[in-house]
């Protein structure tokens, strides 16, 4: 009898382990259904962008979006001079570049932070000094607490988290608030390039600030292309870059924002 309930109970642990990898098995089909029902809908989302769709930066929508601003600016453009679109492109170029500098070393340790932001200090004195100019109020850089801040800094910056892009638009114009996000985005890109990381220039981004407040492309395009150059090189196109932009920034607008490329 022992024997036979000893038989039973390996009979009965044989069929549950048997269930058991069946669930388990069952559950990895499962899961890999939904995944690749997750990639086909990726592929169709990625269809749909590519066929501009879903697309807010395709040529007809920045052409349309330049014309609203160039309406919506008008009075402030022609009120102003020049000296205010480079001044504003200036500050946003600085204080990208000292929030970019400052938040990757948020998590290094103290001696590290503390050289990061000496390094940065002369971005922010910049910034600072620009900011008064405006009349813009205080000013400071977007604070890195964690990875998930630093990793999403440009959508912090479109976001307008610290309030300075409607600061800008409020005492200028929406002309001035592009530029300045265009500053903000080639200031962060600058400085993770000469602080020694790999291009990654947000070309959507720079494309559209810099199309609807009338910026060449042949001004925005030299940061969103650099394919096989050392990083030398892309520093070097860079300064080239922002010396052209920023002169070209001192000019009075002559005609409406150019079409987007």
């Amino acid at each position: 009898m022992p024997t036979k309930r000893w038989g039973e109970r390996r009979w009965v642990e044989t069929w549950r382990a048997l269930a058991y990898t069946l669930a388990i098995s069952v559950a990895f089909i499962a899961l890999g259904k939904l995944e690749l029902a997750a990639i086909g809908g990726l592929l169709q989302i990625s269809v749909l962008v590519d066929s501009g769709l879903f697309d807010r930066n395709s040529a007809a929508q920045l052409d349309s979006e330049a014309a609203q601003v160039e309406q919506a600016s008008r009075m402030a453009l022609q009120r102003l001079s020049p000296a205010y679109r480079r001044a504003t492109f200036r500050l946003g170029y600085e204080l990208g570049y000292a929030s970019q500098w400052v938040g990757s070393f948020s998590m290094s340790p103290k001696s590290a932070r503390n050289r990061a932001q000496e390094l940065a200090e002369p971005h922010l004195a910049a910034a600072r000094e620009l900011a008064q100019l405006l009349a813009l109020g205080e000013i400071g850089v977007l604070r890195v607490e964690n990875a998930r801040d630093f990793g999403t800094l440009s959508q912090r910056i479109e976001d307008d988290e610290n309030g300075l892009a409607g600061r800008v638009e409020r005492r200028l114009s929406l002309h001035h608030r592009h530029l300045y996000l265009l500053g903000m985005h080639l200031g962060t890109e600058a400085a993770r390039v000469i602080g020694g990381g790999d291009p990654s220039p947000q070309v959507l981004l720079i494309r559209r600030h810099a199309t609807v407040t009338g910026v060449a492309p042949a001004l925005w395009k030299p940061w969103t292309s650099t394919p096989g150059l050392e990083t030398a090189q892309v520093e070097a196109r860079y300064r080239a870059g922002l010396a052209a932009l920023d002169a070209s920034l001192a000019q009075p607008i002559v005609a409406s924002p150019v079409r987007s490329q």
